[in-house]
């Protein structure tokens, strides 16, 4: 007799949580959201303006927190189209940890990435950077050429 095969099928806006991987899949207000604990980072990339985007983003924030209780270093890199007062309320929260992880003596890296016709999201960097002992890096996700 052969053995039964199980399938599972995802979809693809469900949050996939592994031991080192936690993955949201973009939709309708919704970003590609990733967070990899074997290479050491968060990526965050799209638009964020779902009304429950917190649900989302609650789950990375205690991996993150999990993850620096045993690793020296993050790198995070944000690259967002927009986002609404429930995603900035989240990202008040999770630099706010993660002030507390490099007050600890842990490498925090911050990219905040801007495509080019998005100068308010240059500011909206330099405004957090300005609110916390992070470094941001901002800068164009691409070159003009």
């Amino acid at each position: 007799m052969m053995p039964a095969i199980q399938t599972t099928t995802t979809l693809k806006t469900a949050p996939r949580t592994l031991r080192n991987e936690y993955i949201v899949f973009p939709g309708k207000g919704i970003p590609f959201i990733k967070f990899d604990g074997l290479k050491g980072s968060l990526t965050i990339n799209g638009t964020a303006t779902d009304m429950d985007i917190a649900s989302k983003l609650i789950p990375l924030t205690t991996m993150v927190d999990e993850y620096l209780g045993t690793h020296e270093r993050l790198t995070c890199n944000f690259l967002f189209k927009d986002f609404n007062s429930s995603t900035c309320k989240m990202l008040f929260k999770l630099f706010k940890k993660l002030q507390g992880h490099k007050r600890n003596n842990k490498i925090i890296t911050i990219n905040w990435l801007v495509d080019f016709d998005q100068d308010e999201m240059i500011d909206t960097g330099l405004d957090f950077a300005e609110i916390y002992d992070l470094t941001f890096n901002v800068q164009y996700a691409f070159s003009k050429n």
